[in-house]
């Protein structure tokens, strides 16, 4: 194989396999798809839906006792989201529902580690955004 061809297939290569980043501000993804980072001692949560209806649980990456939840729903219209944070004995340790139009909630969470996140929604119309990080 000549030098040509070799950097014409690595070239292929790496395009083909790109990852689209979507920015966690821009809700212009597809509709009814949503997005979550789970990372250490981070999380995020990002859904544009329409007359969605999910329950889902993931696991939460984190060793600190102290956590901060963030919250933010626009153009809600219809349905209902509810958020549970469980620890590493699966109890409910937080819990937060919305079924209106929120720009800015948040709260800080003690005295546990965040083991599993469960987000349920029911009929749900809107654009939502859950964020856990690390209090400190």
């Amino acid at each position: 194989m000549n030098k040509f061809s070799v950097l014409l297939f690595l070239t292929l290569f790496i395009f083909s396999c790109r990852e689209e980043i979507v920015d966690p501000g821009n809700f212009a993804g597809n509709i009814n798809e949503p997005i979550h980072v789970n990372n250490s001692n981070s999380f995020t949560f990002l859904i544009n839906a329409r007359q969605f209806s999910m329950n889902l649980s993931v696991p939460a990456t984190f060793n600190s006792s102290a956590s901060r939840i963030s919250i933010t729903l626009n153009d809600h219209e219809s349905g209902t989201v509810s958020i549970s944070i469980r620890d590493s004995e699966n109890r409910e340790r937080y819990n937060h529902s919305l079924a209106e139009d929120v720009s800015y909630f948040t709260d800080l969470m003690d005295g546990f580690v965040p083991d599993r996140v469960q987000i349920r929604t029911d009929s749900f119309s809107g654009k939502l955004r859950i964020q856990l990080t690390d209090a400190f």
